[in-house]
């Protein structure tokens, strides 16, 4: 791809304006609240799968494919929605207005399959809204920043927005364990499922927590409704006014991308995917960043089957729960910390590399007090594995948009998170394989492998910064007073 700044004729066509915008706070909370929603529904799969077992009398295997139907949600998303963009038929205000929507169907279809109790099959139907709401979210929060926020605050934009995913993550992963009573323990002679699920003892507790997901869900379901007309009502596409020069220049067509004679939206994907940078980063926020997605949706399921053999009474939803909510208090901070990095240090690539690193570490931490059976050292590690692991999500966003710069930040972000549930489906069902033949240990050394690998491809990475490159050059044509410009420069 070759990006130029292009010489105009007329000074008041290539004076650059640009102002912030009050609203930006606004959209930017309003968004905060979607996220937060979308990661509630996640995080507390990973709580309740262990209970949905009993109260749909499915499979772990069954409860387990939710996760595949989150991702087959993204993954059949991505394309639709980037052809979209591309032919400019949506931009941030819609998708913001698609991804409300579609947090509301996935909380609908969940609260409707707990109600009847007669098809699970539903609950996969909401997961797969609930993909396509994550695919959008991750979208939005790098795209917001960039459209909206001068580069000083970029950070503190991307660090806010995707720390409602932390907080819904909280929420959804602790609340479930204390308000849902666990899966009991009756004594049926068989140790068959069936023969439990049909034993009468079961029966009130089951009808504890059917009421009580509803009334966990319904609420949910409210909250969906209020912030989709919130969405609708606020959300715009643009500030009135650019927030920095980068954003002033593209707008007024001072920098212009070279496109092919055809003009066609494989051409696009494919000059997208022809920068070595955005591949490179792609892959390594797709390892990076499902590092510990299995454990997320397995985590119940997976302490069960490490603590197996102890012999102390443990409650593996709680248990479960407050891991996943340790590991969203480690992302807090390092949303943090990757906002203040990234608002006042532009060296990306030692960003990238120092962060991966830092994940591989801890996660190997993380695999030893697994395999040690120390839950104090397991949660220690689980939150000095989250800290790096965000900043360096927040790094590869960033990248992202900087190494394709001018193309459309929302085109970008939607192929790039795309790309990453690529890559996690495929660690996913490797991981699947390793927990049904071998151990929930071998899953964790596997993902351990998957992040070394990240580091060495962080190390590989070469990156120009298009995007900030065009705003010290008009940033130094200002201080020099000179208001518009003046040649044409390739920026790459």
């Amino acid at each position: 791809m070759t990006a130029t700044i292009t010489q105009a004729s007329q000074e008041s066509e290539t004076r650059i304006e640009t102002a912030l915008s009050a609203k930006r706070w606004l959209i930017l909370f309003l968004l905060t609240t979607t996220a937060a929603q979308s990661f509630f529904m996640e995080m507390s799969f990973g709580i309740v799968n262990d209970i949905y077992v009993y109260y749909f009398n499915i499979s772990y295997a069954e409860a387990d494919w939710v996760v595949t139907g989150a991702y087959a949600g993204m993954l059949s998303t991505a394309p639709i929605m980037a052809w979209l963009t591309y032919k400019r038929y949506i931009a941030l205000r819609l998708t913001a207005i698609i991804h409300a929507l579609s947090i509301l169907l996935n909380t609908l279809f969940i609260v409707i399959a707990v109600a009847a109790r007669t098809s699970y099959a539903l609950v996969m139907v909401g997961q797969f809204f609930n993909g396509i709401s994550r695919l959008l979210l991750f979208s939005l929060f790098s795209t917001l920043a960039v459209l909206w926020f001068p580069d000083s605050q970029v950070g503190t934009a991307m660090g806010l927005y995707i720390g409602g995913c932390n907080v819904g993550g909280i929420l959804g992963s602790i609340l479930p364990g204390y308000l849902l009573e666990p899966v009991p323990k009756f004594n049926n002679g068989t140790g068959n499922r069936t023969d439990i699920v049909l034993n009468p003892a079961v029966f009130d507790w089951m009808a504890h927590n059917r009421l009580t997901m509803l009334a966990m869900y319904s609420s949910m379901l409210a909250l969906s409704i209020i912030v989709l007309v919130l969405t609708w009502l606020l959300v715009t596409d643009l500030p009135p006014k650019p927030p920095t020069l980068a954003q002033a220049a593209k707008r007024r067509q001072l920098v212009e991308v070279e496109h092919s004679l055809d003009g066609s939206f494989l051409s696009e994907c494919k000059k997208l995917f022809s920068e070595r940078g955005f591949v490179g980063i792609t892959i390594i926020a797709g390892f990076v960043g499902r590092a510990y997605g299995v454990e997320l949706a397995m985590m119940s399921e997976m302490l069960r089957g490490i603590y197996s053999d102890d012999s102390f009474d443990l409650n593996p939803d709680l248990l479960g729960g407050f891991l996943t909510g340790l590991f969203n208090v480690g992302c807090i901070a390092g949303n943090i910390i990757g906002a203040k990095l990234l608002n006042n240090w532009k060296n990306y690539k030692i960003l990238i590399t120092v962060g991966s690193f830092l994940s591989w570490l801890a996660f190997t931490s993380l695999l030893l007090s697994f395999a040690l059976k120390q839950y104090a050292a397991i949660s220690i590690a689980t939150v000095l594995f989250s800290i790096p692991m965000r900043i360096s999500i927040l790094v590869s966003y960033e990248i992202a948009t900087q190494e394709t710069y001018p193309m459309d930040e929302l085109f970008v972000n939607l192929w790039f998170t795309g790309g990453q549930a690529v890559v996690g489906i495929v660690v996913l069902e490797l991981c699947r394989v390793f927990y049904d033949n071998i151990s929930a240990l071998a899953v964790l050394a596997f993902q351990a492998v998957v992040l070394l690998v990240a580091v060495l491809l962080s190390f590989m990475l070469r990156l120009q910064n298009r995007r900030l490159n065009v705003e010290r050059k008009f940033g130094q044509a200002s201080m020099n007073g000179e208001t518009e410009a003046t040649e044409t420069t390739p920026l790459n």
